[in-house]
């Protein structure tokens, strides 16, 4: 008993039977075929039907194949599971989903950190900090370059404020007492260095403070409308009068004038604080568009790095770095201290940041 195919010439349409063929004599005994037919279901998966030929061979069977393939047997076919099994066990068909599985695993890691306790998540970021410091630590020869790196990070956030600013249009979600207080602390520091240092740290520091004015002068004037004053209500002098009654208290000694050591001391202490503004505003606004967000994450890596060059330095002098230009002052400490609060301030976003960006979301919520 076989299937087979035949064309009806007057027609052109296909039939199919069942043949009784005996390969001795050639006799047949054709019955057709009957789609209800429960053991033809039971003997065949898919409604397929082959030409047969006397004692074929692998060399004539394949070019005399001859298929006819409905769409609801199609279906039926790719259901049968048996049949598609090694698409479950290759190995190579696997690895097609390993990114989307990649990227559920980094779901799974930030689900599982944001369930856990305010203490837990404190002690992550302690852990993750101390991690990347013992690898900036390893892997960079010159410490002194992580100033460098942090300015220069600095001035490529400003620059994505530009662009945001010159082709959207609009300075929605920007801070401008912010901006304010990062050109007061840079026109300070670019005074100080250019008397002490005038190397490439002032060159860095001068063209961000440009930048910063440009940002500036467009939220002021060619962009005013879209300044959403009401959510910039973290008022200025909060930060600068602390800042500069603790710089004339704490300060460098040093063999310059003591006004350039209360102004060195005022930048540094200004500089810690002066993304709050703009932290407050995003907690206001409840949410944070992309090009913001990555200002704000360039400031965090940029307070990052220059941490790490403190912590850096103490760890390898022992603690006498503490000291060394301190004279036994409490300048030293408080610098660090500084850069270490700064840090902290920017983590809470810099960890919505990374989560927002692994999942794949551009706009950025932040917590109430």
């Amino acid at each position: 008993m076989a299937l087979v195919v035949g064309k009806d010439i007057a027609t052109g349409s296909f039939a199919r039977t069942f043949a009784d063929i005996d390969l001795d004599d050639g006799n047949q005994d054709s019955v057709p075929i009957d789609r209800d037919n429960e053991e033809i279901k039971e003997s065949l998966p898919t409604a397929c039907a082959l030409r047969v030929f006397p004692k074929p061979t692998i060399s004539s069977l394949f070019p005399s194949v001859s298929v006819s393939v409905s769409v609801s047997s199609l279906t039926k076919l790719l259901s049968f599971k048996p049949f598609f099994s090694f698409l479950f066990q290759n190995p190579c068909i696997k690895k097609m989903g390993s990114k989307r599985d990649s990227n559920s695993a980094v779901k799974k890691v930030f689900e599982w950190i944001r369930k856990q306790s305010k203490k837990m998540k404190i002690l992550l970021a302690v852990m993750a900090m101390l991690f990347s410091l013992v690898a900036l630590k390893l892997t960079a020869k010159y410490h002194n370059h992580f100033f460098v790196a942090s300015e220069s990070i600095h001035a490529a956030g400003i620059l994505v404020l530009i662009y945001k600013l010159t082709t959207k249009k609009t300075c929605s979600g920007l801070s401008l007492k912010s901006q304010e207080l990062t050109a007061i602390y840079l026109a300070v520091r670019v005074v100080c260095s250019f008397n002490l240092e005038g190397d490439i740290h002032t060159l860095l520091d001068f063209a961000t403070f440009l930048f910063t004015a440009w940002v500036i002068f467009m939220i002021r004037f060619k962009l005013k409308s879209t300044y959403i004053k009401e959510l910039d209500n973290f008022p200025i002098y909060y930060m600068v009068v602390p800042c500069a009654i603790l710089a004339m208290l704490i300060n460098p000694r040093t063999a310059h004038i003591y006004f350039s050591h209360v102004l060195w001391a005022f930048c540094v202490y200004l500089e810690a604080v002066s993304v709050m503004p703009q932290l407050r505003m995003m907690q206001n606004a409840k949410m944070i568009e992309p090009f913001t967000a990555h200002y704000v994450f360039a400031l965090g890596m940029a307070r990052f790095l220059a941490c790490a060059h403190w912590i850096i330095q103490v760890y390898e002098t022992g603690g006498r770095y503490l000291f060394l230009v301190g004279y036994g002052y409490l300048w030293f400490p408080m610098a660090i201290l500084a850069e270490i609060v700064q840090t902290f301030i920017l983590v809470d976003f810099c960890y919505y940041y990374i989560k927002s960006f692994m999942q794949g979301q551009l706009i950025i919520r932040m917590p109430v």
